[in-house]
């Protein structure tokens, strides 16, 4: 996904528009032990990262700039999401890890034309 990000103006990634899309990724399942697996990691992530948020922006001194200016600008906001990706290293890569495992699981299961009709469909319907 990341080579075909877009780039901000400090050199991170920005939004990352429509392509998800392009990949074949199955609904939900609550059986799959995949599935349960990456929402778990998810939730840690997401956990974490609410967890040390106050403490990277204090030592960055943004925790001062969001109470003089009431937001951060760009590259700060870029800094603070190296910074909390950095701390979460080991959990996103765990992530990815699934992922992959996931996609390529799921992708062996459909034929590569019924993938073509679902991203077709999806676009006209």
């Amino acid at each position: 996904m990341k080579p075909m990000q877009a780039k901000g103006f400090a050199g991170s990634e920005r939004h990352i528009s429509k392509k998800p899309l392009e990949f074949p990724i199955p609904k939900f399942d609550g059986n799959n032990s995949l599935h349960v697996q990456l929402s778990e990691l998810g939730k840690k992530a997401a956990e974490k990262a609410y967890e040390i948020l106050p403490r990277i922006l204090k030592e960055k001194g943004y925790d001062k700039k969001l109470q003089e200016r009431g937001t951060l600008v760009p590259t700060e906001v870029a800094n603070l999401r190296t910074s909390i990706r950095e701390e979460i290293k080991d959990l996103l890569d765990q992530i990815d890890e699934l992922v992959l495992n996931l996609l390529s699981s799921y992708s062996r299961e459909i034929s590569p034309l019924r993938i073509i009709r679902i991203g077709t469909s999806s676009r006209n319907g």
